[in-house]
């Protein structure tokens, strides 16, 4: 067996080995707690004695690896690691506190780049701002009554006028919270007086989208637009509030916000044309540049949130790993994309979706692969039960090769692959849930099973249909567009015929249950070799784990 250096290590080194070192993972896992750490201490006043809860990470890596230079050299990135994602966020932090304040009456000229709206009001943010004559590189959110925003489009240029606040004046006593400036809107108005139209921005990426809202609205109904565009773009705010709040119940709508189930699905859908057609002839880097173009634009359309941004460094890190023939797993692609992500905005640590996000593969990555070997997932033995033994064995001689699965066994691999997907990502973004949300969908779990595989199988079909759509005239669109249409008003009966709040599942998990909960995910998992390792070290492993639980109530 070989490291990733290439150096050869004994069995027996490896058998007694509690666990491997993962680089990438553990990186991304420091540059968070780095995050985590300045957050408490600039925010809550916390002392240096909340570096304690650290101790677990070197004192087990230490112990499991003895000290050599490897390991030393591996403790030094961690601390990097660390201390970059707490300058950073110290940085961040500082930046937003000492950006101008502004309140009174001023005009504002931006570019839109978000827009929602429901029946009498919505709101547009504006980036690239002037605030009177000085500009900023904050953005600014305008809160308009629907006579406003009637004619107001992404890319537009517009100039306002009203009584412009900052975001950190409404909060004198506590500050402001790190989810609140991850995504930079620091100015705001809820009373403009007036709006114009000063032109459009060229920026590629709006327009497309505007193009794409416009094609979607004028190809289908009302309620079919909204569910389209929700999907596409992220954009929930045409749904109907009483069906978003059914759909939030049945525990599905990360359908209808961007992030890997999306990008993985277009990403599986650019590897089958390049890998499967003739395009499979064409250079490896060609190919990867063909990839790596169509998942990067498509997440500037929706731009570049957190989770799509985590979704394709993950994918075209994967892909260029295994180009290289580098030993690579999901964990490894997690902790590169946190940091990655991170390093640009270090607050998004602390936005639920981000949070969501990370969680749901943290969960796939511990649990999947265990989940879907314990439900007989590679179906071989299903296949013996069907075929027979002696068939098996006459086919396997004849062919001297491994039987391929036939039909049923192969549909139940497919199915034991949705299911340990499914329910690993659940118990990953458990805590997330409660602690957000206060409930947990007693309906996800099965409601999943259903619209994951569906969304996978149609959502790049589906993207591709409205950008072709999007090229041609729009009274076309209703032709072009009728079947997503008719399918998604079939849907949206379900919605509307079924009360999903019925069935929900209410608390929250402290900091220590939470810790808990993922140790525990961590020992159900194949990361851990616990029968192979000495038993000091899964009883070490134990007590510094309860000591990171409940050092905090302490400190």
């Amino acid at each position: 067996m070989k490291s990733f250096t290439g150096e050869k290590e004994s069995v027996t080194a490896v058998e007694e080995r509690f666990c491997n070192f993962r680089p990438g993972f553990f990186f991304g896992v420091l540059f968070s707690l780095g995050i985590v750490f300045s957050y408490f201490v600039i925010f809550d006043g916390a002392s240096g004695w909340w570096a304690l809860l650290l101790l677990p990470i070197p004192v087990c890596a230490v112990i499991f690896y003895g000290v050599r230079l490897k390991t030393l050299v591996a403790l030094l990135s961690l601390a990097v690691a660390f201390v970059l994602g707490f300058s950073l966020f110290s940085a961040r932090t500082q930046e937003f506190e000492d950006g101008k304040t502004i309140e009174g009456e001023y005009t504002v000229v931006g570019t839109v780049v978000e827009k929602w709206e429901n029946d009498d009001y919505g709101a547009v943010v504006l980036s690239d701002i002037y605030i009177g004559e000085k500009p900023s590189d904050f953005k600014f959110t305008a809160y308009l009554s629907a006579s406003f925003l009637k004619n107001i489009a992404l890319s537009d240029r517009l100039v306002l006028r009203g009584f412009v606040r900052t975001l950190t004046d409404t909060y004198p006593d506590d500050g402001f919270l790190a989810s609140e400036i991850a995504d930079g809107k620091k100015y705001f108005s809820n009373a403009v007086e007036s709006v114009q139209k000063a032109g459009e921005e060229t920026d590629l990426f709006l327009l497309v989208r505007a193009r794409i809202e416009e094609v979607v609205q004028a190809g289908m109904d009302e309620d079919s637009a909204a569910l389209t565009l929700a999907l596409l773009l992220g954009n929930t705010s045409g749904i109907e509030e009483g069906m978003l709040e059914n759909i939030r119940a049945g525990g599905i709508a990360h359908i209808f916000a961007v992030s890997g189930l999306h990008i993985a699905a277009l990403y599986a859908f650019c590897r089958l044309l390049t890998d499967k057609t003739g395009f499979s002839r064409a250079p490896a880097w060609l190919r990867f540049v063909f990839v790596a173009t169509v998942v990067l634009f498509y997440g500037g359309i929706c731009g570049f949130s957190s989770s799509v941004v985590r979704a394709i460094v993950m994918c075209l890190v994967t892909y260029l790993c295994r180009l290289l023939w580098i030993n690579y797993d999901l964990l490894d692609s997690l902790g590169v994309a946190a940091a990655v992500v991170l390093c640009f905005s270090p607050t998004l640590l602390f936005e639920i979706g981000f949070q969501l996000s990370f969680t749901a593969c943290l969960g796939i990555g511990f649990l999947s692969g265990v989940i879907f070997r314990s439900l007989g997932g590679r179906a071989y033995w299903l296949n013996n039960l069907l075929i027979g033994k002696e068939e098996l064995a006459f086919r396997a001689k004849r062919k001297k090769r491994r039987v391929p699965l036939g039909v049923t066994a192969s549909v139940w691999k497919s199915f034991a692959r949705v299911v340990s997907v499914s329910v690993a990502a659940q118990l990953g973004t458990l805590p997330v849930q409660l602690n957000a949300f206060g409930y947990l969908s007693g309906w996800g779990l099965l409601l999943n099973f259903f619209f994951v595989p569906l969304i996978s199988a149609a959502f790049a079909f589906l993207l591709f249909l409205v950008l072709f759509t999007a090229l041609l005239p729009t009274a076309i669109a209703g032709v072009t567009l009728y079947v997503p249409a008719v399918i998604w008003s079939a849907l949206s009966l379900l919605f509307v015929a079924v009360d999903f709040s019925d069935f929900l599942l209410v608390g929250s998990m402290p900091f220590g249950a939470t810790l808990a909960h993922y140790v525990f995910l961590l020992t159900l998992s194949d990361k851990l070799n616990v029968k192979g390792a000495k038993p000091i070290f899964v009883l070490l492993f134990l007590l510094l784990t309860l000591f990171a639980a409940f050092a905090p109530y302490f400190i």
